[in-house]
């Protein structure tokens, strides 16, 4: 990416959007990320909806696979109620969090802070859900209630004695989509897409309230909801005869994996959880700094338009009250990758009549 960009773009170039001054490089960098990963998840919703699931040989007396089939309106988590529940609500929730963080003190941050909390979201889902359309399809595993979506012909004779048969013998082959859904018990897309955004909530709760430094068991009994909002969604997908137990453990393993990948890649420390400090993002990608490392220090001083570099890898928020207001103005003028040292006259003036 780094060199795609510096390829398109010759040099930096900054445009002024509502007062403030925003590299063109760096905004191009994240708005290809956005619409990539809003790509890629409708493309893996209409796969797993659409796509052909591997079909599998099943047998007529498998007491696991002949539970009772429910509608979708009559289970405990609809599709719209779970998106509703364990999509929108967190992330509503994250937002008027970071929305609200009375430690963030300046607009520049506080707009890069939700930047990154949408953008973080959006990635552990484009994550969970491409692994679950990958093996929902790809392993085929029959659901508990998948004799009742076949509706089999007994009058078919089958050869004795385990009866073991394939589609053939199912008489609702009208519904092919509900047939083809009783192939795509493993894993459960229910569970991976909970646990993927209640992870998240949790840990931006636990990081921005503290849960781990205060000795208030009722404060922490109230953060640790979303927790009880995962074991809640698994135990209904496995009461509503949608998935094994074995396909619950693995959506919560994907969701898990998914959600520290996300958190890991767009904020600092993100899992130490007794910290002082809010869950902090990294700030900004930035581009053509090693041609600026690369200059010497006069010529930087006489260059117009550098300036005086902060970066928010050197510095610590609870330090920000403390600083002056230019500093707070650019303290997400950060490059993850290299550092460079805060420019000061004052400080080069001195180290000269050193």
């Amino acid at each position: 990416m780094r060199l795609f960009i510096e390829t398109l773009f010759p040099s930096e170039m900054y445009v002024d959007v509502g007062g403030f001054s925003v590299s063109v490089p760096t905004f191009v960098t994240y708005l290809f990320e956005w619409m990539f990963h809003i790509f890629f998840i409708a493309v893996c919703i209409l796969w797993q909806r659409f796509g052909q699931p591997r079909v599998q040989d099943f047998s007529l007396n498998d007491p696991q696979i002949s539970k009772k089939h429910y509608p979708n309106n009559q289970t405990a988590f609809p599709t719209v109620v779970l998106f509703l529940t364990s999509m929108l609500l967190p992330f509503f929730l994250s937002f008027t969090i970071t929305y609200f963080n009375n430690q963030v003190h300046s607009k520049k941050q506080l707009y890069w802070n939700l930047h990154i909390t949408s953008l973080s979201t959006l990635t552990a889902n484009s994550l969970q859900l491409f692994v679950v359309s990958i093996f929902k399809n790809l392993v085929g595993k029959p659901r508990p209630d998948f004799i009742s979506r076949c509706i089999p012909d007994y009058n078919i004779l089958l050869p004795t004695p385990s009866r073991t048969t394939d589609v053939s013998i199912c008489r609702n082959k009208a519904k092919g989509r509900l047939l083809q859904q009783g192939f795509q018990s493993f894993p459960c897309g229910h569970a991976a897409v909970t646990t993927t955004n209640f992870m998240m909530l949790f840990v931006l709760l636990a990081k921005n309230f503290k849960v781990f430094k205060s000795k208030d068991s009722l404060t922490e009994f109230v953060y640790g909801t979303p927790i009880f909002a995962i074991f809640l969604v698994n135990a209904t997908s496995v009461s509503d005869h949608r998935h094994f137990m074995a396909d619950v453990i693995a959506g919560d393993i994907i969701g898990l994996a998914a959600s520290i990948a996300s958190l890991c890649l767009y904020y600092k420390d993100s899992f130490i959880l007794n910290e002082t400090s809010y869950l902090k993002p990294f700030g900004p990608r930035r581009f053509f700094l090693n041609k600026v490392s690369e200059e010497s220090l006069s010529a930087r001083l006489n260059s117009e338009g550098i300036g005086e570099f902060i970066f928010d890898d050197d510095i610590e928020f609870t330090d920000i009250n403390k600083s002056s207001e230019a500093s707070k103005k650019n303290v997400f003028n950060s490059d993850r990758q290299q550092t460079i040292p805060s420019l000061k006259l004052s400080s080069f003036l001195n180290n000269m009549n050193e």
